[in-house]
């Protein structure tokens, strides 16, 4: 099974779909990750903070949870994203929106995949894993915003 959904709670960020899902199926890939289930949850900021409070209890902001349901190979899990939070980053970053949301559901993504950000080591190499996955979105933003020479 290779299945990525996404769901709304009161939010629609605009974004292309096909286009986000074609890229989390080649980071799994490249993460040898054969057989999934993943759903990516679009939320305000209340909406996560009490998910965080309830799971971890933070009782913070957060831009995205992770939540790994798997059970033997199939990954299985739930990506939380905060809009509001990419939002912020967005204008924070100075980068267009679409692009913090693909950063934010690869930074989820990747926690389902095993990797941590606990300790400055493993932050430092969640950020290169994410940098890695966005060199191919910023390519393909160069491509469609430049006209072939």
């Amino acid at each position: 099974m290779k299945r990525i959904q996404f769901f709304y709670e009161e939010v629609y960020p605009r974004f292309s779909k096909q286009d986000l899902k074609k890229r989390l199926a080649f980071l799994l890939e490249e993460e040898n990750i054969a057989e999934y289930n993943l759903r990516y949850i679009f939320c305000s900021d209340e909406y996560l903070r009490a998910l965080h409070h309830k799971f971890s209890k933070k009782n913070t902001y957060t831009d995205t949870l992770s939540f790994d349901l798997s059970e033997e190979k199939l990954l299985e899990g739930e990506v939380y994203l905060s809009t509001d939070r990419i939002k912020e980053n967005s204008k924070f970053y100075q980068v267009p929106l679409v692009q913090e949301i693909y950063r934010v559901a690869y930074h989820g993504t990747l926690h389902l995949c095993g990797y941590t950000d606990q300790t400055p080591r493993q932050r430092e190499r969640m950020k290169k894993k994410e940098n890695y996955y966005m060199m191919f979105h910023v390519e393909h933003f160069k491509s469609i915003r430049s006209p072939n020479p």
